[in-house]
């Protein structure tokens, strides 16, 4: 009794596939080989685009450079450790300065880090106008910080041809251990002049942020400071200065330090108000 109620069983379920499959004939799966026309968007949306892909404002890109000769390439091009940048081109930012000790940039993720470097440099890869209109949106966009002025150095040199595009730079403290660069057998150059020498091709620079470690180094008073500095950023500042026609406009390029009341360390000219005001008015006396 049980097996007939079984094969009858089986039997209606056979004869309901089979009506299933005449009345809904199973069809090939459809696959889309078109190509979205991203060209053929208005510009305004593929700038939007870009920026979406490409710019995160919470996010600032590291440059390292490999050895400590005019040898050396790319190393790294990473999003640091998760935190804003202190920028004063951004909405809600008062005081534009590089706070955080450079060691704080040595903390990121390595396998996100990888793939999302990988996917900018497949982005540029695409074709010749992709290549030119990401590249005005990421290098004019983005802030680029330096560990130290060597690797500043390294990044104007292998980018050179992006300079114009490049906006906002930030450089943590002077190369600490290399004062002098071989670029070739027994020629050294010092690498804060030359440094700074090819910044003066960033036409369209609008922020060099800076941190107190810089400035600390450079003399424990502030005008005393202000000359040595343009000893070595005259090449860039002075150019600078023509281009706007403003001594002051040009200097404004130059961030200071945020002002600081807390645990100063000496000296402390670099953190307050009157310092930073004594060293810029020195530096404006210094250009012709």
């Amino acid at each position: 009794m049980n097996d007939t109620v079984t094969d009858s069983r089986r039997e209606i379920s056979d004869d309901e596939r089979a009506n299933l499959s005449t009345e809904f004939p199973v069809t090939a799966e459809h696959t889309d080989n078109s190509t979205f026309p991203f060209l053929k968007l208005p510009g305004e949306i593929r700038n939007m685009v870009y920026e979406l892909l490409l710019v995160d404002q919470n996010f600032s890109l590291r440059f390292e450079a490999r050895g400590q000769t005019g040898q050396s390439g790319v190393r790294r091009l990473y999003l640091k450790y998760p935190g804003p940048p202190d920028r004063d081109d951004l909405p809600g930012r008062q005081q534009g300065s590089l706070r955080k000790h450079c060691t704080s940039f040595e903390t990121y993720r390595y396998e996100w880090r990888s793939k999302h470097f990988e996917f900018i440099v497949k982005t540029f890869s695409i074709c010749h106008q992709i290549n030119n209109e990401a590249g005005s949106v990421f290098y004019g966009k983005n802030l680029f910080v330096f560990g130290e002025t060597f690797h500043l150095y390294m990044f104007l040199l292998h980018f050179s041809q992006r300079l114009r595009l490049i906006q906002h730079i930030g450089i943590v403290r002077w190369n600490p251990h290399v004062r002098s660069l071989n670029l070739q057998p027994s020629a050294y150059v010092n690498v804060e002049y030359v440094t700074f020498s090819l910044l003066a091709n960033a036409t369209n620079l609008k922020s060099f942020y800076t941190s107190p470690a810089i400035f600390k180094s450079l003399s424990t008073k502030p005008e005393p400071a202000a000359r040595y500095l343009f000893q070595f950023v005259q090449n860039w500042l002075v150019p600078l200065a023509l281009r706007k026609k403003n001594k002051l406009a040009a200097v404004s390029v130059l961030k200071m330090p945020a002002l600081s009341t807390k645990n100063l360390k000496r000296p402390k000219w670099p953190v307050t108000k009157q310092g930073q005001d004594e060293f810029l008015a020195e530096l404006i006396k210094c250009l012709p």
